[in-house]
């Protein structure tokens, strides 16, 4: 089988990454933001191969007569993205909110996707039910307000005498000398903090002696020594794709498939009150075709007619990397693991159907856009059709040297990797031309005399935003709409997409490869006193640290696609347009810096301080006086006295507002007087919470502050009394003088007749 049977898209032969155009084949897979499972966008499908289309030589009649071009632009305009892209290179969101759609890397193959409204109810019994048992939780919840606040006004008073104490007892002392006299006692020192070490992030693993040598030539005199050597790397050997019969001259050759499938798109719920205090909720799935380079299992979808949309149970032929061939570069053999790090794919282009295709093959299989196509009529893909394209590195390569620049360890007239004792690899390989300079990394990033040294790392990843949004519907009534928003941040920590609501299309890497680091010097000291380690954690006052070369504190594996931009490491492809997996590395310093210590003289150190109340230990920034550093501490006394209350008077709200929940819930036998019940149950959980945490709160003054609590009683008492007293002295009336007494009146006379 002769090469002709291909044709290679991009560029003849590779340049220096940083020179590097992006190749055609790459721009499928450049805004691909999940791992895994891949799918590519229409509009990208279109714009990769409607310039090929032209050129190519298709054996069916037939089908060299249909127009992709015009499909690939018809398929694109009818693609079911619901979703919106923010301008600017450093952000993207997507909206997912009725149909809850779309994906950014799905070809949409035609009109067959279907969708339908998915409805689930919960009773008024059901919901009364639930209420009930949370009437439960919400008892504890509420409980536990009252020995919060109690226990908080008792921390408060403590504390209070605990600093009155020490502000009584402190004495300043000279951070230059230790007085053995004041051991044992609080003592007051302020001065500069510092370290006599150097810190560096890196392994230290030193590559030895490197000499430059010509690829020419295997000189016996470097066995054994690591080499710098430059030239083009080649093979005359084929690689074998026995599948569909044929071979190629490269250096590495990958077969990527993907197979038409039903992907599931599930879009936010409505819930819906209805008359008689049913809850419905509404949720929109749709099914749509997509192309996808592993298989999506149809028994995960979630909804309920899911059984008519099976995937086939396996791929027929799935994606893979072939062994690579033979490589040697000038005189030298190199090692496969070399072979492996030559990156630089290029997309192959059928110009015809291969003459060793297997018999049963025959008849089936057509080209289309440059690759094969497993199935009936590429214009209307079926359900478990295929898609093969191939790629290669070097095709052509005993014409066409891939030209490479490689520090390696000579073994005769091969070239291995250089091992470390500990097991790492020395070697480097890049492609292009490098000199010996450029591949010599020093050992890692470096600095004397400081406190801590830090490297963060921050990825480019998928979050995800819930909210819920209140819509007013053409018949007056309100409808609440779940709505998951994702945008695109960079973030010190990894985000869990599996936990996402729409996860097949915001997928983020499952670890960070490079991750962030602090190393701290063993000993840091204030003068004669070294500084506890729990001080030299708080010290955090960080400037930046700008790296001007690469270093060994990036992981070997991501030195190929590293870069030194705006003083840091950006590891990915462009800086300016961020892909999902891409890192920023930076480095930032704590120097030198004066703190203030109020602690107990503990030898050469500081411990905690006690006294009759609690403990006494401060530490802070810069330089201060005792006074002004107790007055601190007791105005921080108070700000946490308030918040805990705060925190009390919320838990008694929320555990009551949990316990009246049932009275809102039965009202909404009509959703009406449901809302309006929930608005009066919030406002007597709110009055109630308030009157127990000022209750509770007094008695913890009487019980912490007896005194202060008994005249807060008597001022009451007697204001109530005063009121009274003066309320009865109003209400006397003055005596009025009566008249002589005099002899009792007569009877009156009986009435007549009797």
């Amino acid at each position: 089988m002769t090469d002709e049977l291909f044709e290679e898209e991009g560029a003849e032969t590779p340049k220096r990454p940083e020179d590097e155009d992006s190749p055609p084949e790459e721009e499928v897979f450049e805004e691909t933001e999940e791992e895994g499972i891949v799918e590519e966008e229409s509009d990208v499908v279109e714009e990769i191969f409607e310039e090929d289309a032209a050129d190519e030589a298709v054996s069916d009649e037939t089908f060299e007569a249909e127009e992709p071009e015009s499909y690939l632009e018809e398929d694109a305009a009818e693609s079911d993205t619901v979703f919106e892209e923010a301008a600017g290179d450093d952000f993207s969101e997507e909206y997912y909110e009725e149909a809850a759609g779309g994906d950014t890397y799905a070809e949409d193959v035609g009109e067959d996707e279907t969708s339908y409204a998915e409805e689930s109810e919960q009773s008024w019994g059901d919901r009364l039910g639930s209420a009930v048992k949370g009437v439960l939780i919400g008892g504890i919840i509420f409980l536990a307000g009252f020995p919060l606040l109690f226990w908080n006004e008792g921390r408060a008073v403590r504390q209070y005498k605990n600093l009155k104490e020490g502000a009584g007892s402190v004495i300043s002392v000279s951070a230059d000398k230790i007085d053995p006299a004041n051991n044992g006692k609080l003592v007051h020192v302020t001065g500069l903090a510092t370290a006599n070490e150097v810190l560096t992030d890196g392994d230290r693993n030193d590559t030895g002696p490197v000499v430059s040598i010509s690829p020419d030539r295997a000189d016996p005199v470097n066995n054994g020594r690591q080499v710098h050597v430059t030239g083009g790397a080649t093979t005359q050997a084929k690689i074998s794709e026995p599948d569909f019969g044929f071979a190629v001259n490269a250096i590495m050759l990958e077969r990527v498939v993907r197979m038409c499938q039903w992907r599931e798109v599930i879009g936010p719920a409505t819930t819906e009150k209805k008359l008689g205090g049913k809850k419905v909720t509404t949720r929109k799935i749709s099914y749509k075709k997509v192309w996808a380079d592993e298989r999506i299992d149809s028994e995960q979808f979630r909804g309920k007619q899911k059984a008519r949309y099976a995937n086939p149970a396996s791929m027929t032929w799935p994606g893979k990397t072939f062994d690579p061939a033979p490589v040697t570069l000038g005189a030298f053999t190199l090692d496969e693991r070399f072979v492996r790090e030559i990156s630089a794919f290029r997309k192959l282009k059928f110009k015809k159907l291969p003459a060793g295709l297997p018999d049963g093959l025959k008849g089936k299989i057509q080209l289309y856009d440059g690759g094969l196509f497993l199935g009936k009529d590429p214009r209307k893909p079926q359900i478990g059709d295929l898609r093969i394209e191939y790629r290669a590195v070097g095709i052509n390569a005993a014409q066409k040297p891939v030209p490479i620049s490689l520090m390696a360890k000579q073994d005769g007239s091969r070239l291995v990797p250089e091992i470390a004792p500990d097991g790492k690899i020395l070697s480097r390989l890049v492609l292009g031309t490098q000199q010996i300079e450029e591949m010599v990394m020093p050992s890692g990033i470096t600095v004397k005399d400081a406190i801590t040294l830090k490297r963060s790392v921050q990825m480019y990843q998928w979050a995800e935003k819930q909210e819920t949004k209140t819509v007013r519907q053409s018949d007056g009534k309100e409808k609440k709409v779940q709505v998951w928003s994702y945008e695109k941040i960079w973030s010190a920590s990894l985000i869990d997409s599996d936990r996402f609501r729409q996860k097949s299309s915001h997928a983020n890497p499952q670890q960070m490869a490079c991750e962030g680091k602090t190393i701290t010097a063993r000993k840091v000291m204030l003068g004669a006193f070294e500084l506890p380690r729990n001080y030299v954690s708080r010290l955090n006052r960080f400037e930046p640290l700008p790296v001007e070369s690469l270093s060994e504190a990036v992981p070997e594996e991501l030195r190929e696609k590293t870069k030194v931009v705006s003083g840091g490491y950006y590891i990915g492809k462009d800086p300016q347009k961020p892909a999902v997996g891409d890192m920023k590395v930076s480095y930032s310093v704590v120097r030198p810096q004066t703190v203030t210590v109020v602690a107990e003289q503990a030898g050469q150190s500081f411990a905690p301080f006690a006294t009759e109340h609690g403990t006494i230990e401060e530490f802070v920034m810069g330089k201060q006086t005792a006074e002004s550093l107790f007055t601190a501490a007791r105005q921080q006394n108070k700000i946490i006295s308030w918040l805990l209350r705060l925190a009390g008077f919320a838990a008694m709200f929320i555990g009551l507002s949990m316990v009246l929940k049932p009275i809102s819930v039965a009202f909404d036998v009509i959703p009406f007087l449901g809302n309006i019940a929930g608005i009066g149950t919030g406002l007597i959980s709110g009055l109630m919470a308030a009157g127990f945490s000022l209750m509770t709160i007094a008695l913890a003054w009487i019980f912490y502050r007896p005194l202060f609590g008994i005249l807060l009683i008597a001022a009451g008492v007697g204001l109530i009394f005063g009121v009274k007293m003066l309320r009865g002295k109003k209400g006397r009336v003055a005596p009025r003088a009566l008249p002589p007494s005099g002899p009792p009146a007569a009877p009156p006379p009986p009435p007549p007749g009797q």
